[in-house]
């Protein structure tokens, strides 16, 4: 698969930035109770001691997926304001808006990364890999050492070339780069939808789970911010 035939729009100045801020706070045509934001980042070994090469969000409602620059941005990629009237919104303030519901397959890394570079404390996330073991059966407690055991579960390239994480700084972005990305976020919504079902199937209502799954996410977060993570 090319880039040509997905929906792929790289965002890598300030008039780029401004237009995809006001598709994301554009009010939909279809209001939905679903999640309508999915999100990875890359980089060099990601983390706080490295760096934030790009931010792909994938945008259901328009069936787009959002390559964010961030080895070009920089600061202003999450600083920029949306050009609506009367709103200071930035990227920023919705990645920190707990109203404004946010998808990651194992948001740990990725919340680190944004906090120690960006000063952003991540709101509103619903952390897929958390959703996935609390379909599982067994209090969520005890799935601790499974989710350790995932912690690499997430698929990264694979290729002699793709293994040295700095081609994601290499510009202009190779497309075999811009497919990997999207590839990352595109297949999150449906994996969204099997472990929402799977808790129906099993006689797990999510309001049952909701609260501990929330607190198991709130605890990442936090702990991805701490000193010692």
């Amino acid at each position: 698969m090319s880039s040509s035939t997905l929906a792929v729009k790289l965002i890598d100045d300030v008039a780029t930035l401004t237009d995809f801020l006001s598709v994301l706070l554009a009010r939909p045509t279809n209001p939905t109770s679903l999640p309508t934001l999915y999100l990875d980042l890359e980089g060099k070994e990601l983390s706080r001691t490295r760096t934030i090469s790009l931010l792909t969000i994938h945008h259901t409602p328009t069936s787009a997926t959002y390559l964010i620059d961030i080895t070009t941005l920089s600061d202003s990629a999450f600083s920029t304001p949306a050009p609506t009237p009367n709103t200071t919104q930035t990227l920023k303030s919705i990645l920190e808006e707990v109203s404004i519901p946010k998808v990651f397959f194992d948001v740990r890394n990725d919340s680190d990364a944004l906090f120690s570079h960006f000063k952003i404390s991540l709101k509103g996330i619903i952390d897929l890999q958390l959703l996935e073991l609390g379909s599982r059966s067994g209090p969520l407690y005890q799935k601790r050492h499974v989710r350790r055991r995932q912690e690499d579960r997430k698929p990264y390239v694979r290729s002699r070339e793709r293994r040295s994480y700095a081609v994601f700084d290499a510009r202009p972005l190779k497309e075999e780069m811009v497919v990997y990305c999207v590839q990352d976020v595109t297949f999150l919504p449906a994996l969204l939808s099997v472990y929402t079902r799977k808790f129906a199937n099993r006689g797990k209502a999510m309001g049952e789970w909701k609260g501990k799954i929330e607190r198991a996410i709130l605890e990442r977060v936090r702990d991805s911010q701490t000193a010692g993570y």
